[in-house]
């Protein structure tokens, strides 16, 4: 189960990349991408399935 949640973070995290038309850098500690808050915003919508 472990590894279809990373795989389905992986795919929601590289459509975050794809929706803000730039490269992403996430922090898994912190479960967002820092300053990046056009990113975060997308990520807050999806917060279910990557935490």
């Amino acid at each position: 189960m472990q590894i279809g949640h990373a795989a389905a973070t992986l795919c929601h995290l590289g459509n975050i990349a794809y929706r803000v038309g730039h490269e992403v850098k996430f922090d898994p500690q912190l479960l967002n991408f820092g300053s990046d808050n056009d990113a975060n915003a997308l990520l807050v919508n999806s917060r279910a399935i990557v935490s």
